[in-house]
C-alpha cells in the first residue's frame, strides 16, 4: 500500500510566510515604481520651452519643431522625454547637427538653473569661405548654363546650396567632393588639414599680387588656380604648401618672370611649380 508524506506543518507555514513575503515585496516594488513614473510623468518638471541662439541663417522655427518632436517622444513608452531630469540633452545634439550642416558647434542646457523648463540650444553656424560648381568646368557647360553651386566652409565642408551670384563673390572650387557622390551637402573638398594647406596658398598668392577667381582638383592630385588678369598656376600639394609659396615667391622676383609680368601681364600663359625648385612659365 502507498502512502504519501506531507510536509510539516512547520515547513508549510514557513512557504506560506516567504510567498506572502514575496508578494508584498512584489506590491512594494509595483507601488514605488507605479509613483516614480506617476511623478516624472508630472507636468510641473515637463520642458515647455526650447530658445534657439546664436543662428543667422538658419530657421528657428523648423529647429524649434525639430527638438520638440524628440521631447514628445516617451523612454518605456512610459516616462516623456520632456522631463528635465532626464531630457536627451545628447540626442538632441546629434539629430541636430546631422539634419542641419550648416551646423558647426552646438550645445543644449536649461537656460538657467532657476527656470529648467526651458532649455537654450546654442548654435554656431559654418561660414561660407568658397563655391563648388561641379567636378568640372567641361561638365557645366555640357549639362546648364547656370551650374547649380554650393557653399564650402574654411574647412572644406560643403555645407548648403548657394544663390545665383551676379558677380564672382567667392572663389570657384571644381573637382570631385569626397563622400558627395548622391549629395554634395556634407562631403568635403579635401581632409582638413591638405584644405588648410590650399588655402593657405590661394592666399599668399593674393598677397602677391596675383588674385584668382577659380581653382581646379585634378583627378591626379594636380591642382590649376586660374588668375583673374591672365593665365593660371599648376601646382601639387604632395609636399606642402610652404615650397610651392617660398619658390613662387623667389621666382615671381627674379628675371625674366619679373619683367614680364610688369610689361605684359595680360600676355601670362601659366606659370608651373609641379618640378621641385624649378619654375617654368609661359607668356603669349
Amino acid at each position: 500500500m502507498a502512502t504519501l508524506k506531507l510536509p510539516s506543518l512547520a515547513k508549510r507555514r514557513r512557504r506560506i510566510a516567504f510567498l506572502k513575503k514575496s508578494a508584498l515585496f512584489l506590491f512594494a516594488i509595483a507601488v514605488f515604481v507605479g509613483g516614480a513614473v506617476a511623478l516624472l510623468r508630472y507636468d510641473k518638471f515637463f520642458i515647455t520651452d526650447v530658445e534657439i541662439l546664436g543662428i543667422e541663417t538658419l530657421n528657428p522655427e523648423k529647429l524649434k519643431t525639430r527638438v520638440t518632436n524628440i521631447l514628445e517622444e516617451k523612454y518605456f513608452y512610459l516616462i516623456p522625454k520632456k522631463n528635465f531630469f532626464f531630457y536627451p540633452k545628447n540626442a538632441i545634439e546629434r539629430d541636430l547637427s546631422d539634419s542641419f550642416k550648416r551646423i558647426s558647434k552646438i550645445s543644449v542646457s536649461y537656460k538657467s538653473f532657476k527656470n529648467p523648463q526651458t532649455i537654450a540650444v546654442k548654435i554656431e553656424e559654418r561660414k561660407p569661405a568658397y563655391l563648388w560648381c561641379g567636378k568640372s568646368k567641361a561638365e557645366i557647360v555640357i549639362r546648364e548654363k547656370t551650374p547649380k553651386c554650393y557653399f564650402i566652409d574654411d574647412s572644406g565642408f560643403v555645407l548648403d546650396r548657394a544663390p545665383i551670384f551676379s558677380e564672382n563673390v567667392f572663389i570657384i572650387l571644381y573637382g570631385k567632393i569626397i563622400n558627395g557622390e548622391n549629395n554634395p551637402i556634407g562631403g568635403i573638398f579635401l581632409s582638413k588639414d591638405d584644405f588648410l594647406s590650399l588655402t593657405k596658398f590661394i592666399y599668399k598668392t593674393s598677397s602677391f599680387g596675383l588674385i584668382s577667381t577659380s581653382l581646379i582638383k585634378k583627378d591626379d592630385g594636380d591642382y590649376e588656380l586660374e588668375l583673374a588678369r591672365a593665365g593660371k598656376i599648376l601646382f601639387s600639394l604632395n609636399d606642402g604648401a610652404e615650397k610651392n609659396i617660398s619658390n613662387l615667391e623667389s621666382a615671381l622676383g627674379t628675371d625674366p618672370l619679373k619683367t614680364n609680368l610688369v610689361n605684359k601681364p595680360d600676355a601670362l600663359e601659366y606659370i608651373d611649380l609641379r618640378f621641385g625648385n624649378k619654375v617654368f612659365f609661359k607668356f603669349k
